[in-house]
């Protein structure tokens, strides 16, 4: 292979090496992948009650309905390991059983999964399916007092409650005492949850839209109790996922249900609406904060507190405080979480969790904050910058905010103007917000044939975000080739176990992995020459 300098593509932008299969419509997703056989199509019945039991369930309208293979409920789906079981399994690769039992969990979810030919025939069928569900009354999140569970971690890790620093300092300072609070909100991307899956013999074959391919293969493995040797999970493609597609959800195991049960393929595509209450959400908070300063603007209290529900049966909390924690230095820092368990739809990540909504609530505060102590917001935050990690004490590897805010000021050229005692003004404002970064184990593997030709593999998924040509780069950039000379093969169980998308440990983890196997391909092409 020759080897030409001026073309590492390292750092430099270029075109993505999909962008032409996404523009003419030959890259395909989830929904549209092809068996030897057409798929039959499924459609949810879904509940309009928030929890209950099904009392009374009739399909005989819906099976006798033109072009009806099957109407699958909890009386004939066949075996699952009950949902979110065993407990030592994470939430990813837990049971995500459905129509395995009478109990309904949440508003939306499925009753009956009607098959038919087409969608129209799915769908008109599906409304002839009909049903009675004893109701009881649902458990909520409405008020902050009711959320008194500690969770036993949040989301990346970080501990429920942290403390540090002495309370007992000016009493005379200035403060500020805020309530804030958010609505549930939902990822909602572009492709909506959809799954194709075929059983041939003992092998599952599943093309889903997902954002980790191994612990999908896991979760099915689980769920369907099966060997996750006989389990492929493909996913080529992925129309965006914010993390409401990190694990699989109820079209995969809907699905595969169909699949099992009629021996031919089965494609499950939720409708905007099904996706809206049969996916992941992010819940509604309530956060209380409580700041302090002294006259020269320097932070001395720090209290975040947290309340937020979390779904029945499924671990998961977000770090709404971590922002709290991190970014700024104070006196005594004090950051704690409560949730409580609702019947409610999965909460899971949702773009930024924890950070997006924790960020927005302390940021305010601060503004707050520095406007009550009559010192620009600007110049507050600078003043208030950490040495180190405010709660820890261990130093930063790097630390650039400061400079980022200089170098936005400079450049949005900034100007506080103090805000009118009444009315309102239309202006600008400055904010920061913080995000943890973390490496995560993956593989990638690299190859040359005897035309140079690079070929790069790994089950990492691309949603939207670049990873076939940040892959590409990377190993063009390495043996200083050009970025259509490397050939990246992702989304596909058989290949490498990556980490996946999301939580902005994709490309640094994965790129990690095959920058060392570029390396190690080098070394062994120098020995062979």
């Amino acid at each position: 292979m020759k080897i030409d300098i001026a073309k590492n593509v390292l750092g430099k932008p270029i075109s993505r090496v999909d962008g032409i299969l996404k523009v003419t419509g030959q890259a395909r997703y989830a929904a549209e992948q092809q068996f030897d056989e057409k798929p039959l199509i499924g459609w949810l019945v879904s509940s309009d009650t928030a929890i209950g039991e099904i009392t009374k369930l009739s399909t005989d309208k819906a099976e006798s309905a033109e072009g009806v293979h099957a109407v699958l409920t909890y009386k004939n789906a066949g075996p699952l390991k009950p949902f979110s079981k065993p407990a030592s399994e994470s939430r990813f690769t837990q049971s995500r059983a459905v129509l395995n039992e009478p109990h309904i969990r949440h508003f939306g979810a499925p009753v009956a999964l009607v098959i038919a030919d087409t969608l129209e025939q799915a769908r008109y069928a599906a409304s002839l399916v009909e049903y009675t569900i004893d109701a009881g009354t649902p458990d909520l999140l409405l008020s902050p007092d009711q959320a008194t569970t500690v969770p036993d971690s949040l989301d990346g890790g970080f501990e429920a409650d942290v403390e540090s620093g002495n309370s007992d300092h000016d009493k005379n300072a200035v403060s500020v005492d805020a309530d804030y609070t958010t609505p549930s909100q939902i990822s909602a991307a572009m492709e909506p949850h959809a799954t194709i899956a075929n059983f041939d013999g003992d092998k599952l074959t599943v093309y889903t839209s997902v954002q980790i391919i191994a612990s999908a293969v896991e979760a099915l493995a689980v769920t369907f109790e099966l060997d996750a040797e006989n389990i492929e999970v493909k996913s080529p493609f992925v129309g965006g996922g914010f993390g409401s597609k990190f694990g699989l959800h109820y079209d995969a195991v809907l699905a595969c249900l169909g699949a099992r049960y009629l021996k031919r393929p089965v494609k499950v595509v939720l409708s905007r609406r099904q996706v809206f209450y049969n996916s992941p959400h992010r819940g509604n908070s309530f956060q209380s904060m409580q700041l302090s300063c002294n006259r020269e603007g320097l932070l001395g209290d720090i209290t975040h507190h947290s309340a937020m529900p979390r779904a029945k049966g499924y671990e998961f909390a977000e770090a709404t405080g971590a922002g709290a924690r991190v970014t700024y230095r104070a006196e005594h820092i004090k950051s704690t979480h409560r949730v409580k368990d609702a019947d409610i739809p999965l909460i899971d990540s949702t773009r930024s969790p924890g950070d997006a909504i924790g960020s927005l609530a302390f940021e305010s505060a601060i503004d707050e904050l520095a406007l009550k102590a009559g010192i620009d917001p600007l110049t507050f935050r600078i003043k208030n910058l950490p040495q180190v990690h405010p709660v820890s004490g261990k130093r930063f590897t790097t630390h650039r905010l400061g400079d980022c805010l200089q170098e936005g000021a400079q450049k949005f050229g900034w100007q506080h103007k103090a805000a009118p005692k009444k009315g309102k003004v239309i202006g600008h404002g400055v904010a920061s917000a913080m995000r943890m970064n973390v490496l995560v184990p993956s593989a990638a593997s690299i190859s040359i044939d005897s035309a140079g030709k690079l070929v790069v593999r790994s089950d990492m998924t691309d949603i939207g975000t670049g990873s076939y040509t940040i892959l590409a780069q990377i190993a063009a950039g390495v043996f200083h080739t050009q970025v259509d000379n490397v050939d990246v093969q992702l989304g596909d169980s058989s290949l490498p176990t990556s980490c996946g998308s999301g939580g902005s440990f994709g490309a640094a983890s994965t790129g990690s992995a095959l920058m060392k196997a570029c390396e190690l391909l080098k070394q062994s092409l120098k020995k062979a020459l």
